[in-house]
């Protein structure tokens, strides 16, 4: 029999093995080019293990009918992963279609087994270590642009359009959207994001703007919580499949892979002035695997001198461009082909970190070559005083797939040596240098959302009043909330400076005190904007409240929360949406909740999974939550204070 195997969608380079019926194991390939395989077999149960470049593999069982042609759409990798597939519905009829067997990735360590380790250690401070690496620990996540490219001290908060925030299984998305208007790559596109967790560490990274957009993924690590893993992933299939065959892929997958992307007649020929990041992975893939024809730009040597001078990758691919003209001279012309070389590299340190890994592998290659082997003394000596500079803080340095990231060490003290780890007690981020995009919580299991301050109790309701008092404006330390425009979203990301590592001056503290929502002032519209921003604030310290139609029940669909946990003055909730059964398609359809203003990601979107959207966050009071579904165009507003059963702090604050 023939059937035809399709990958899942949400794939852009991966491995597939299928075990067939009689255990013969067919070994394919697929890239965003081709991803449909015909399959000759006999009827039974198949085995599908898939393992997407540079991730874990995931397995997925489905049985071929005999006698007649079948298309078997592989899910997508996301739903295999969360393990929860009903049905694969591959079978003629959805009631006789079998289970889908899905392998999920290991749990971390439960407290019950943290809490054995401890108890039956020989080592005093195993079981000090164990809570410290387990606890729950504050993390930022924060933006900032460089207003000065090639210039020192340039890096300065974001303040294009806000990116969409997502928050899915425990993980946090940030998205840049192609549809925003963000600066030229030439004036100013180098963006940094920055990661903080409190009493462990600052990473940060540079983010590329690929054609298409970008997402950055961030989720606890299973194992401690001074650490999240991160990946940066074009949105574009092709783009991502290119960057998956650069940090992981072999020859022949990296020649499927490229080989697919320039093949693609539907895809816009590759404008490396307006996306030099991919025109820089393919000369990496190029350096790599230089047994493939990979195109490249024509002169890297001109391409950093003029449209990329910004970028310290295209400094680098200049220096080895150089190189290799040197090795094709002989006496001057060779020496002087070092010289620029070196030149280049030097400049590449002076405009700031690379976007790659494998650009600063190469840097670093090529400078130990040169300090001990190019031609003339002068070269030998310069490149060995750029080889130990980059060498001072290579402990520093990691990389996040193909991107690459450091770490943020301290100065050294007087009479110091090593450099050491900067870690900023409460997880916090400089407002001067970077925009806040979200604030919350990490622990083993997931990352939530976490209000960043403390009011003063309201009022108690008035006796015999038949209903809650109209809450009092909140009352603040100045700076603790961010300034606010009409429909509640934090608009001056310069001013909390309990996101500062750093003690405000008292002229800073005074300008930076909140300001309170003006009735008729409109937020900058988005597509996905629900008509309840364009209606009148009608609560000031609540300005969900009586905007998002009162109701939190319509058509089926249903805003609820649960309230898990308290530690101290903290309550732990889950907000969630859920539909009619089977209305919606998972992972494809998705729900914006409206959270207080005093979160900084006070818009987040979630995902349906089996009808359901929520997204777990922490608050130490009561506001209004409003959703939006910008399929159905629905609106839901459920105030927390008044659900049965609420905690106290939740009802009075």
């Amino acid at each position: 029999m023939t059937f035809l195997l399709r990958a899942p969608p949400d794939i852009a380079a991966a491995n597939l093995r299928l075990i067939h019926p009689d255990g013969r194991i067919e070994n394919l390939f697929a890239t965003p080019t081709q991803n449909n395989f015909v399959i000759q077999g006999d009827p039974g149960g198949y085995t599908a293990i898939i393992e997407p470049l540079g991730q874990g593999p995931v397995s997925f069982g489905f049985d071929a009918p005999g006698g007649q042609t079948v298309e078997i759409q592989t899910p997508r990798l996301s739903e295999l992963r969360a393990g929860d597939l009903r049905t694969t519905g591959f079978s003629p009829s959805a009631a006789e279609a079998p289970v889908g067997r899905t392998v999920a990735a290991p749990a971390g360590p439960s407290s019950a087994t943290l809490g054995a380790l401890s108890s039956t250690s020989q080592h005093d401070d195993l079981a000090g270590l164990l809570r410290e690496s387990s606890k729950a620990r504050p993390i930022t996540i924060g933006l900032s642009q460089d207003t000065r490219p090639r210039t020192a001290g340039g890096w300065r908060p974001y303040r294009g359009p806000a990116p969409d925030v997502l928050v899915a299984d425990g993980a946090v998305e940030v998205m840049l959207q192609p549809t925003q208007i963000l600066p030229a790559p030439d004036k100013g596109a180098r963006l940094r994001m920055s990661v903080a967790i409190a009493e462990a560490r600052v990473e940060r990274f540079l983010v590329p703007l690929f054609a298409g957009g970008v997402r950055i993924v961030f989720s606890a690590s299973a194992l401690t919580t001074v650490d999240v893993t991160m990946r940066v992933i074009p949105i574009e299939s092709g783009r991502r499949a290119l960057c998956q065959a650069l940090a992981v892929g072999y020859a022949d997958e990296a020649r499927d892979i490229v080989g697919g992307f320039f093949g693609d007649v539907s895809r816009a020929p590759l404008d490396s002035r307006n996306d030099p990041w991919t025109a820089i992975v393919t000369a990496l893939l190029a350096v790599r695997f230089p047994e493939l024809s990979i195109p490249t730009t024509d002169s890297w040597c001109a391409f950093a001198k003029e449209s990329a001078s910004w970028i310290a990758d295209a400094h680098i691919l200049a220096a080895r461009e150089w190189l290799d003209r040197g090795r094709r001279s002989e006496g001057p012309e060779r020496e002087r082909a070092a010289a620029q070389a070196i030149d280049a590299l030097a400049e590449a340190r002076r405009v700031g970190a690379p976007y790659f890994a494998l650009s600063n592998t190469l840097m670093g290659d090529m400078l130990t070559s040169l300090a001990s082997g190019a031609p003339g003394a002068d070269n030998r000596e310069r490149a060995a005083v750029e080889a130990k500079r980059w060498r001072r803080d290579i402990t520093f340095r990691r990389s996040i797939g193909a991107t690459f990231s450091w770490t943020m060490a301290r100065r050294n003290a007087p009479g110091q040596k090593d450099r050491s780890l900067y870690s900023p007690t409460r997880g916090g981020l400089q407002a001067a240098y970077s925009k806040v995009l979200f604030r919350g919580a990490v622990d083993l299991d997931q990352i939530r959302p976490k209000s960043p301050a403390t009011p003063q109790p309201l009022k108690a309701p008035r006796a015999g009043s038949g209903r809650a008092a109209e809450r009092s404006p909140l009352t603040v330390q100045a700076g603790a909330f961010l300034a606010l425009n009409t429909a509640g979203f934090a608009t001056n990301f310069a001013v909390a400076n309990i996101l500062s590592t750093r003690k405000p001056t008292a002229a800073k503290r005074a300008s930076t005190r909140p300001q309170p929502a003006r009735a008729g002032q409109k937020p900058e519209p988005r597509d996905d904007d629900p008509p309840a921003l364009r209606r009148r604030v009608r609560h000031r310290d609540d300005l969900n409240k009586g905007r998002f139609g009162g109701k939190s029940e319509v058509d089926g669909f249903h805003l609820a929360v649960s309230f898990d946990d308290i530690r101290g003055r903290w309550v732990y909730m889950t907000l969630s949406i859920t539909a009619p059964e089977g209305s919606t398609e998972s992972y494809v359809d998705r729900a914006i909740f409206f959270l207080h203003n005093s979160f900084d990601a006070d818009r987040l979107t979630a995902v349906f999974r089996n009808d359901c959207a929520s997204v777990s966050i922490v608050s130490y009071g009561g506001f209004t939550v409003g959703a939006w579904l910008p399929s159905r165009l629905i609106e839901l507003e459920l105030d927390l204070a008044r659900v049965p059963g609420a905690p106290k702090r939740i009802q009075i604050y």
